[in-house]
């Protein structure tokens, strides 16, 4: 039992099964049904024996060659997201067998995983011949308690999932799938382990994040059990199917021409005004933008007779409607659209039903916010073009809040009071040449580094009053006083409250707006972050930055960017942007290029940035001056003076999670 419950796959007696059955089936959920899901059914040795795809509803059926035995592999994956579960029947005749792929399955799959990942491959990979009965029924049972009270207070309406896997259900709000609605369970590949999240998606106020387990697939907790929800803050009972319908009318809006939707300016007709609350698209609002800037592709005809799918309940917010004054309940969703072209993108909002069922419509409604701001997890490996194979990882949080300007270039904000989950609060003020706030300080950065690792390999004469700590190496990055171990990390809980309270330049002493930001995943730890990857530069583009800067700047990061800087780390060119190729990990899309340089005429940092869609895989960034104190460039190009410092990639998946690589062009020591 002890061998089994560590999660190594271990236990007495492995099932050996002679008889082969016909066909698998179930449905893949998470949240809501998972369609268009590449189903593949995978033996002991790592082969794909068997591959289908899910149906809108998530459901599955795949039949099996003859001479299949168990046990198998089945692993649910799509551009976003990968979900597992184990088939192990005892003494099987032929037939049809129910086999759900959903968070817990996932769950129960990374407990008897080696290294917690039950899509690892090579010596790590899953053993599934040494996957035991005993050994799937004590995690089951382990499992089947944290969330008994979830369970009961659902009403017992999930009361016959007996088992995780074999349970039959539909993805449609009700019984079994309402309690998997219900539940946040992250499990996250560290290397050697797993690190895992359990909490509850209930309706809380912006402030307070969900009750939550957190543990590692080779240490799940003994007697552990989530909390009993309190009264009015559970998932309704059919939330999923309301949302699936919501999926349905937006498509239906999407398959009419552009002009029959929109008049260029707002939505017409019932079929896509009906989304918004009170059939009024003005009634939408989410970070200071309406609907065309939030959901730019209701109005571009490229877009027609694209589809949105896979809508993922995230956790519930209460907040006060347009008008209103009572709070009400709301939920945020992710969603995924795929254009007509192929590429996939996603988005994430705010929901609202007046009540679940009954025909009430679930209309999208934005976060009511009139600022742009956030706070999401990211992680980086910062490499050292010209010191290989030098470079440290890092993780925290980016809060990026627009450095916004009147139509004169001045600055609208005049600061930003940011309180964090953990830490103390601190302060976001306007730069130069800066697209966003950034602290006194720090240069041009909106990454809040909470842990890292070492130097690796240390800098020349590193002793230990001199250790290899990027925060002696990189004083203008943002660091705490001491880095976090990734145990402490892996603590933190996936849903964290940020608080921003702004003050207007016109009014700097004046309380202008509070808006919280509720993460959906924690930072990262380093370990996951090292096995999860980064986007990369191709070879020739790093080939060509490397020779561009390599006998340039020869100081730390800290005395490179002051005042009396006489270099450059690169020149950019004298004339158009600077081109960039990449790649990326799967399951993550590409966000955004950034270039990071400084001004020796203005003794200041800037930034660029290209934004080139989630499926591309090269961009140019161009200069663009931030404002009217910003002269890094002259009439569309860098100014002379100017020098290129870094190259940063960025991506995300569908978790939140943000994955930086930062390409230094400087040297370190």
């Amino acid at each position: 039992m002890t061998l089994a419950i560590a999660g190594c796959g271990g236990g007495s007696n492995p099932v050996t099964q002679s008889p082969n059955p016909t066909s698998l089936g179930g449905v893949v959920a998470s949240g809501g049904p998972v369609a268009g899901a590449s189903v593949r059914a995978i033996d002991n040795t790592g082969q794909v024996i068997a591959s289908t795809t899910s149906a809108s509803d998530g459901s599955y059926s795949l039949p099996l060659p003859a001479g299949t035995s168990g046990p198998l592999l089945i692993r649910a994956t799509t551009a976003s997201d990968g979900l597992s579960s184990i088939w192990l029947p005892a003494n099987a005749p032929a037939g049809a067998y129910t086999v759900n792929v959903t968070p817990l399955t996932n769950l129960l799959a990374s407990m008897l995983s080696r290294d917690g990942d039950p899509a690892s491959t090579g010596p790590a990979a899953l053993d599934l011949s040494q996957i035991s009965a005993t050994s799937m029924a004590a995690d089951t049972q382990l499992i089947q308690g944290w969330i008994s009270k979830v369970e009961t207070s659902i009403g017992g309406a999930a009361a016959g999932m007996s088992d995780l896997i074999t349970t039959p259900f539909q993805a449609n709000g009700t019984g079994v799938d309402q309690l998997l609605d219900s539940l946040h369970v992250s499990v996250v590949p560290a290397g050697a382990t797993a690190d895992i999240q359990i909490s509850l998606k209930q309706v809380l106020g912006d402030a307070s994040p969900p009750a939550g387990l957190a543990f590692t697939s080779a240490n799940p907790p003994q007697g552990a059990s989530l909390p009993a929800p309190s009264p009015g803050s559970l998932v309704p009972v059919g939330l999923a199917a309301d949302m699936q319908t919501f999926v349905s009318n937006f498509n239906a809006c999407m398959a009419q021409s552009l002009a029959t939707r929109s008049n260029g300016t707002s939505l017409v007709g019932s079929t896509c005004t009906s989304l918004f609350l009170n059939n009024d698209p003005s009634n939408y609002l989410s970070n200071g933008k309406g609907i065309a800037k939030a959901w730019p592709i209701l109005f571009d005809g490229s877009q027609t007779g694209g589809s949105l799918s896979n809508a993922q309940l995230q956790y519930g917010r209460t907040m006060t409607l347009p008008g209103g004054s009572a709070s009400v309940s709301t939920w945020i969703f992710s969603v995924q659209w795929t254009s007509p072209s192929g590429s996939v993108s996603f988005y994430r909002d705010n929901f609202y039903q007046a009540s679940a069922g009954g025909g009430n419509a679930m209309v999208l409604l934005g976060n009511q916010y009139a600022y742009k701001a956030s706070a999401n997890p990211i992680s980086q490996e910062r490499e050292f073009v010209n010191n290989p194979p030098e470079a440290y990882w890092s993780s925290g949080y980016t809060v990026t809040i627009p450095n916004y300007t009147d139509s004169s270039g001045h600055p609208v904000i005049d600061h930003v009071l940011v309180t964090p989950p953990l830490g103390s609060p601190f302060t976001l003020l306007p730069s130069a040449g800066c697209s966003f706030l950034v602290q006194t300080g720090f240069g041009c950065t909106s990454f809040l580094r909470y842990a890292w690792s070492s130097v690796s390999p240390p800098p020349a004469g590193v002793t230990a009053a001199n250790p290899g700590s990027p925060s002696t190496y990189e004083s203008l990055l943002f660091m705490t006083p001491n880095t976090m171990s990734d145990s402490q990390v892996a603590d933190i809980p996936d849903q964290s409250s940020w608080r921003f309270d702004f003050y207007m330049a016109s009014a700097p002493s004046v309380l202008a707006a509070t808006q919280y930001y509720r993460t959906s995943s924690r930072m990262m730890t380093i370990a996951e972050l090292q096995a999860l990857g980064v986007p990369q530069l191709t070879s020739p583009t790093l080939a060509q930055l490397a020779a561009s800067s390599t006998t340039t700047v020869n100081w730390p990061f800290s005395r490179y960017l002051s005042a009396s800087a006489p270099s450059v780390a690169m020149p950019p060119p004298s004339s158009g942007g600077i081109g960039l190729a990449w790649s990326i990990p799967a399951q993550q899309q590409f966000q955004e290029a950034s270039v990071y340089g400084y001004d020796n005429a203005s003794s200041a940092g800037f930034n660029d940035v290209t934004y080139p869609g989630s499926g591309s895989t090269s961009g140019t960034v161009s200069c663009h001056a931030q404002t009217t104190s910003d002269l890094h460039c002259n009439a569309g190009n860098y100014a002379s003076g100017t020098g290129i410092i870094g190259i940063e990639l960025d991506s995300a998946d569908f978790e939140g999670r943000n994955y930086s690589h930062f390409y230094a062009l400087y040297r370190i020591y």
